[in-house]
């Protein structure tokens, strides 16, 4: 992936927005803590199949959505709000034009 950031930029097809690396940094943080959350709760194998089948749904449900919960608000919490995922309407013919230029 670094790679095809690289080629993309030196093309230029590919311009980071200001701020993307403190986004990035964000996201990485909510995928550390939900990792960490998954690692811990979802337990050892094992478990998993020492228990029968409802508990093992009824855990799985567990950990899905308080993934979720857990996920989305370490987002709000390091500040990432919903107006920052949506972006701007660029058409494709001015991104290649801006390349081209």
């Amino acid at each position: 992936t670094g790679l095809l950031f690289y080629l993309l930029r030196a093309q230029g097809f590919y311009e980071p927005r200001v701020g993307w690396l403190r986004f990035a940094m964000r996201l990485l943080m909510a995928n550390a803590v939900l990792a960490t959350w998954l690692w811990v709760e979802g337990g050892a194998l094992e478990m998993w199949l020492s228990h029968e089948t409802l508990w093992r749904a009824l855990h799985l449900a567990w950990l899905l959505l308080s993934s979720i919960l857990l996920y989305l608000t370490t987002l709000w919490l390091t500040g990432v709000r919903l107006h920052h995922l949506l972006m701007p309407d660029v058409s494709l013919h001015q991104t290649l034009e801006r390349a081209v230029s």
